[in-house]
């Protein structure tokens, strides 16, 4: 394969992925495994033949673009009491497409930053268990964390990430979009400059 059609490659997977076309499974490489078996190859071809001018040009590119892409959370948003699904959300399996149902945006607020939640509650006096996920607000607890409170009738524990999708089973993007749009800006100033 030459560098131009790796390049492409990985810009079809990264629309795919965003499309959501794209599911982890068993026996199919996740997309991030496909991203970085490619990123590497294109930086050394590209960066090679580049100037340190033309390279500082792609990376502030990259970042503008970045930047400008930031979309509003998503966080799974869902109550098992009302919705036996929320218990078990699953991510890399067939009934994933269902449970994607669940995701939502969580805008921020004033001047607050959105983050995903899980909360999980025993009630003591039947010994039910219920899961509720959604969006958070309160910055202090946004730490990727989780903490337990005992309350009067039921035991919770909350646990808080900020990352698209992490309060489902397991967290669904990592920094592939970031290295995407670091790829494609490289070949945009390649070709600009040859």
């Amino acid at each position: 394969m030459n560098i131009n059609t790796n390049i492409v490659r990985v810009y079809q997977i990264y629309l795919l992925k965003t499309e959501g076309w794209i599911r982890q499974t068993k026996d199919k490489p996740q997309i991030g495994d496909q991203v970085r078996r490619y990123i590497p190859i294109i930086f050394q071809e590209i960066t090679a033949k580049m100037s340190t001018t033309s390279l500082a040009y792609a990376v502030c590119i990259a970042m503008i673009i970045n930047l400008l892409s930031v979309d509003a959370l998503r966080c799974h948003q869902c109550n098992s009491h009302l919705n036996e699904d929320c218990s078990s959300l699953l991510v890399n399996t067939p009934r994933a497409q269902r449970d994607d149902q669940f995701l939502k945006d969580c805008a921020p607020r004033g001047e607050k930053e959105a983050f995903c939640r899980k909360t999980v509650l025993k009630f003591e006096v039947n010994g039910e268990h219920r899961i509720e996920r959604g969006c958070g607000w309160i910055e202090e607890k946004m730490q990727n964390a989780c903490f337990t409170a005992d309350n009067e009738g039921y035991k919770q524990t909350i646990c808080t990430c900020n990352e698209e999708g992490c309060n489902g089973a397991t967290s669904l993007l990592g920094p592939q979009h970031t290295l995407a749009v670091a790829a494609i800006s490289l070949l945009i100033v390649h070709l600009i400059r040859h």
